[in-house]
């Protein structure tokens, strides 16, 4: 069986009162137009912002947060998918007139083709990103499809090729001294261990 997607995702914001209209600001134009609530395993309410295929839940935090950091364990972005690049330059210029920072303008990147996105923080620091692709690929859909082709010019550490076996598991290597990532096959577990 094959997943269709991410059904949804929670967030645990500082502040509900801040954070809900934020997102739901933010979100709406991209789709997620029902907000709903639901008592969480805490007696928490969970505010959840439906839209195309997923849903976003926010919940208050209910112990000290900290600063947030996206390079500890847990989170380190959420990307939404918008459906045009006037969409995503939209939203960058909705972000502006709110005084929401910048990581950075509406551009062009690398990951796959046509790749288009603007990069920015929620209130309480959580590094987001709206964008938008030139074909309707997912960066997931490339890796599995070009990992055979690129498999071939994968390096070990001293630039020797580096056999792996075909599998459904796979790690990222370097397909060039240019250190570019690649998708490189490897082993998965044994037959009949847990996943």
């Amino acid at each position: 069986m094959r997943s269709t997607g991410v059904h949804h995702l929670d967030l645990v914001v500082s502040s509900i009162e801040r954070s809900l209209p934020f997102y739901a600001e933010l979100l709406g134009p991209l789709g997620y137009h029902t907000v709903s609530e639901v008592e969480g395993e805490r007696g928490e309410t969970i505010w959840y912002l439906t839209g195309p295929g997923t849903a976003i839940g926010l919940r208050e935090a209910q112990s000290d947060p900290g600063p947030y950091d996206r390079y500890r364990v847990g989170l380190h972005h959420l990307a939404f998918e918008a459906d045009s690049r006037n969409e995503v330059d939209e939203r960058a210029t909705w972000l502006r007139t709110r005084g929401v920072e910048l990581e950075s303008e509406p551009q062009e990147y690398t990951y796959l083709p046509g790749y288009y996105a603007v990069f920015f923080f929620d209130p309480d620091g959580l590094k987001l990103e709206i964008e938008r692709r030139l074909q309707r690929e997912r960066l997931g859909d490339r890796i599995h499809r070009d990992h055979g082709r690129v498999s071939h010019f994968a390096r070990d550490r001293e630039g020797l090729p580096r056999p792996r076996a075909v599998g459904p598991w796979f790690e990222l290597g370097f397909a060039t001294p240019l250190q570019t990532e690649a998708c490189v096959p490897r082993a998965g577990p044994p037959s009949g261990s847990p996943a």
